[in-house]
């Protein structure tokens, strides 16, 4: 009796330690797979398991290595679903075959739908549609080896409430594709504002680069890494310690336009520090009865706005437009007050012209574009700059490419490049030796690159304008030497004012007729 109990509890270990079979980081529920292609899947399991597929009422097999390793194909499938997938005691849910772009590069791609709201808002309050599916890489980078660890997939499909964050590009290419094609569309955005093209290249691909290269070198120094982020931590704090325990000064508010040099400059040196800007307005008993949108336009660099002596929002870094909901609670009949705190860390703040600076009730708009009164309230040196290692070579690859292995794509959509400006003479080499490091590195030696031209950017404090042709040139240069790779007319798009951009629904139009000419040569069923 004491044997068989013995071996009853011996069984029961052993299948209580078998490992739970893993699957590639990008699989999730809700996903879209590459149609008409074989899909690599690979994980990990217990050494020699065999793992168990089924898809669409078909069983196929996989055998682990004495490592726990396996890895199998998944037969190509037209487009279509849902299906569930099981993979060994793992389920995936959702499943749709159609095509998958992987989306790259810096802010103009990342930035989400969200920030283009206003502009169409009456199109993207109503929108669904369960053939259209998007993931978002999470931020993260390694200086020493491709990252391939899980990081936390989710895929979602296109519905009002949760695709504030997904890339506003993808979103109107996405639907736009689909509308063209009636074929799944799935949508993987890897980008990271700021980021240069290095930053998403292989250390293999960077040995061609020499500069590149040896900064790679310096931050896989983690002793470097360490004291550079120590130094900034401390500066950092140092500075904000001196910003807001100083006293104010004894200046007096002066009658001041938002949009003068007079604040901002001291000969031609920017007045950095805290600057303070109020301004009056009087409401009816009946207009302060309801909550309102207080709109300020673009600030630079960072602010805290206060109604009344209460923060309605604050924004730590210039880009975003200010857009700051105001409770009618704290809204009164008769005289209201507007502060403004705008901190300047080195560049020259300011407040961008021709955005809407006003505040919206329902039933009067109040302009706030001038009536300000200014001052001075802490003189600071301009911060001193850091290290963004996300921006270093290679950091970005290993990071959030490297874990896409064994994903395949319909192709790739490409929309970075003001953060090469300045360094136009490389971008060529560099964009094209990302493009090829890519498509050997996903196993997709055909894969074709959709390059969006970058936007032109006039506003008078940016003394890069012909920087930013020469990168362009550098674009167009990258995609017909290529051979493989589209470009993107984009630059008849931008805005004077604003590197970013809100009109992501044309070129995603664009966009979308050039893949449909490619798509469907390539993918027909």
């Amino acid at each position: 009796m004491k044997r068989t109990l013995l071996t009853i509890c011996l069984a029961i270990a052993a299948v209580g330690s078998q490992a739970k079979v893993t699957l590639p980081p990008w699989m999730a529920d809700n996903m879209v797979l590459q149609r008409n292609v074989p899909v690599l899947l690979s994980g990990t399991a217990d050494k020699n398991e065999t793992v168990e597929i089924r898809c669409d009422g078909k069983r196929y097999t996989a055998k682990a290595s004495a490592e726990g390793l396996w890895q199998t194909e998944l037969p190509a499938h037209k487009a279509g679903g849902p299906y569930n997938i099981t993979i060994g005691d793992a389920e995936v849910k959702n499943v749709c075959f159609g095509d998958v772009f992987l989306c790259s590069g810096q802010s103009n791609m990342e930035l989400p739908v969200r920030r283009v709201a206003e502009m169409f808002a009456g199109e993207i309050e109503t929108d669904s549609c369960e053939m259209i599916r998007f993931m978002t890489v999470p931020r993260r980078y390694n200086f020493d080896r491709p990252d391939k660890s899980s990081f936390g997939a989710k895929w979602i499909q296109l519905r009002p409430a949760d695709i504030g964050e997904v890339t506003a590009l993808g979103y109107f290419f996405a639907k736009r594709y689909h509308s063209d094609t009636g074929v799944p569309v799935g949508i993987v955005c890897a980008a990271v504002g700021g980021s240069p093209v290095e930053a998403w290249m292989s250390e293999q691909a960077l040995q061609a680069f020499p500069l590149q290269s040896s900064d790679l070198r310096l931050c896989q120094d983690k002793e470097y890494v360490e004291a550079e982020r120590n130094i900034e931590r401390a500066r950092n704090k140092a500075w904000s310690k001196v910003l807001y325990s100083s006293k104010h000064l004894d200046g007096q508010w002066r009658h001041m336009s938002l949009f003068s040099a007079e604040w901002a400059t001291d000969g031609n040196s920017p007045v950095n520090g805290l600057h303070l800007f109020r301004r009056t307005f009087s409401l009816t008993a009946r207009q302060c009865g309801s909550d309102g949108v207080l709109r300020m336009g673009c600030i630079v660099d960072a602010d805290s706005v206060f109604v009344n002596g209460h923060c309605v929002g604050t924004t730590s870094y210039q880009y975003p437009p200010r857009i700051y909901k105001v409770p009618a609670n704290i809204l009164r009949e008769g005289q209201n007050e507007i502060e403004i705190h705008l901190v300047s860390y080195g560049s020259t703040p300011c407040f961008v012209p021709d955005k809407p600076y006003n505040l919206t009730l329902p039933d009067a708009t109040i302009d706030l574009s001038d009536g300000w009164q200014h001052k001075l309230a802490v003189r600071m040196p301009a911060a001193l700059g850091s290290v963004t290692f996300h921006y270093k070579p290679a950091s970005l690859f290993n990071g959030m490419i490297a874990p896409l292995q064994g994903q395949r794509f319909a192709g790739a959509v490409w929309y970075q490049g003001e953060s090469n400006v300045g360094r136009s003479f490389e971008y060529e080499r560099l964009l094209g030796a990302m493009m090829n490091d890519w498509r050997a590195y996903l196993g997709q030696p055909d894969m074709c690159f959709y390059v969006v031209e970058l936007a032109a950017f006039k506003h008078p404090q940016s003394s890069e304008q012909a920087a930013q042709s020469a990168l362009r040139r550098a674009q167009a240069n990258a995609v017909r030497n290529d051979g493989n790779a589209f470009l993107v007319p984009n630059a008849d798009l931008g805005e004077w004012n604003d590197i970013h951009p809100v009109d992501k629904k044309t070129p995603a139009g664009r966009l979308s007729e050039i893949v449909v000419s490619q798509t469907n040569t390539i993918n027909k069923d």
